[in-house]
């Protein structure tokens, strides 16, 4: 469908900036925006210092893994987008956990096989459910198709060749 919209010309500049630094069109850049807001709608986004993290975690991931690939760029032909390069992404996961390793609480980290094993279960059964769309409960359908859509056909491709990788390995 079309739509025509009015836009202030400072607000038209940044949609134009953004997109082209993501490599798309404006109006992908626009659905895109549009989609994410009603997304954030319906998911719960944690607040006070868990949201804080998750916040300076996304912004340090996305810092590097933008500079990374720009870096790139200057010598290689590269991906459109950070998640899409393997050295960038690569610089994103690396940024992402020296946040999480800056904020560390004081104290052990050793954690009992029990309880480790349960947190692996449980994080593999989210990645399952948005893979294979296929949530557990009812609550996280909507959750799960919104999490699908923002990670587009090729990141949930992606999980979804892990999780068959990782099932291979454990069956052996």
């Amino acid at each position: 469908m079309q739509i025509r919209i009015r836009l202030d010309d400072d607000l038209h500049t940044q949609l134009e900036d953004r997109a082209k630094g993501r490599g798309v069109s404006v109006n992908r850049e626009i659905a895109e925006r549009l989609e994410a807001s009603f997304a954030s709608e319906v998911m719960d986004k944690p607040s006070g210092p868990v949201g804080g993290l998750l916040e300076l975690v996304t912004l340090a991931a996305q810092t590097a893994g933008h500079g990374a690939l720009l870096a790139s760029s200057l010598f290689v032909e590269t991906a459109a987008e950070w998640t899409d390069d393997s050295v960038a992404y690569e610089q994103a996961v690396r940024a992402a956990n020296r946040v999480f390793d800056a904020l560390r609480p004081k104290g052990s980290a050793s954690i009992d096989e029990p309880i480790a094993a349960l947190v692996m279960q449980t994080t593999n059964g989210i990645l399952g459910e948005i893979a294979n769309n296929q949530p557990r409960a009812r609550e996280s359908a909507r959750r799960t198709e919104l999490l699908r859509q923002a990670l587009g056909p090729e990141l949930v491709k992606r999980l979804q060749t892990a999780l068959a990788k990782k099932g291979k390995e454990n069956s052996k």
